[in-house]
Order: structure tokens, then sequence, then C-alpha cells
């Protein structure tokens, strides 16, 4: 929802200026770096956060996330890394859950995310998972 809030506000400014929809893409990434822009967006996501919490809505998926730090995390991931929704939700309830998060999505698990994460959980390869998994079996033989 976030992400939809801030293209809508991009849209609505290349409106007024009469910037055809057609450039949104080069618009919105020389726009989310101005400042103005920036706090504009920040307010908006708060009142978003501020209708959820007063409407009790933290529910998604059966999947329920507890806190409002949460959910604000869920969206942070959305948004500082450019996740899809889905692939946030997966992400998050891993770094809950467990030590590893196995994927094939490389192009989404960048240097950025696997930086701010790193000592939480360890984002690997399915191929990096059979390795770990094939050392603990080996370990446990010996």
């Amino acid at each position: 929802m976030p992400t939809v809030l801030i293209k809508h506000i991009v849209m609505d400014r290349m409106y007024i200026k009469r910037i055809p929809f057609d450039y949104f893409d080069s618009y919105y990434s020389k726009f989310i770096k101005q400042k103005d822009f920036q706090e504009q967006v920040n307010e908006i996501i708060s009142k978003y956060y501020l209708f959820l919490k007063n409407n009790s809505i933290w529910f998604i998926h059966n999947f329920s996330i507890q806190k409002e730090e949460d959910f604000k995390e869920v969206d942070k991931l959305r948004l500082s890394f450019n996740l899809p929704l889905n692939d946030c939700l997966i992400f998050f309830i891993a770094k809950l859950e467990g030590e590893f998060f196995v994927t094939n999505d490389h192009h989404h698990f960048n240097k950025k995310l696997n930086n701010k994460y790193k000592e939480i959980i360890k984002i690997i390869s399915p191929r990096r998972a059979l390795e770990e998994a094939n050392k603990l079996v080996t370990q446990n033989l010996s």
C-alpha cells in the first residue's frame, strides 16, 4: 500500500506539471530523491499507519503481525529494498523463524539487504543450502 500511495503522489505531481505518464519511471527516480517529496511521503505513510492502527488492521493471509514495528518493517523491506510484497512477507517470517533464507531470486536480495540483516539471517541459494545441509550431515556422521 505505501508503494501505491507513493506512486499516486508522483502521478499527481506529474499531472499538475502536465508531464505525460509515459515518463513516469524517469520522473519517479528523480522525484523520490527530493527532500520535500520524502517529507510528504513520510507524512502520508504515517497517516496510513495511524489508519491501520485505529482500525486494528494487522492481518495478511493468515499471518498476524503483532506489533506496529513489524508492519513498518515489512513496508520498509518493500520501499528500501524494492522487494515485491510477497517476498517481503516471506523474508520477514523467515527472519523471525529461521537462521537461513533460501531463495533463487538473487535479483531481489542485494548487498544492501544482506548487509542490513546479515547478523539476523543468512540469505543463501538453494545450492548453498544443500552444501550447508551436507556439512551438517557429515559432521553428525563423524
